[in-house]
């Protein structure tokens, strides 16, 4: 499951995969790109801005093993 997560989070800043394991089999559930459902509040707000300032929202699908064709 670990290396299934690390290919299809490949690119992403950040990403959060999650993986079910159902009857010996590992079943794809969602990849969730915020953390905290995006309802994080942060103090002082401005880090909000200079956090949000650094995340690119575009993943890198030059180097992803599915993605690159």
């Amino acid at each position: 499951m670990i290396d299934v997560a690390e290919i299809l989070a490949q690119g992403f800043d950040f990403v959060r995969v999650d993986l079910y394991q159902v009857n010996e089999q590992v079943k794809f559930g969602e990849m969730t790109f915020s953390p905290g459902a995006g309802l994080e509040v942060f103090t002082p707000q401005v880090y909000d801005r200079i956090l949000g300032d650094l995340w690119r929202l575009e993943p890198d699908i030059k180097n992803h093993k599915i993605l690159r064709s």
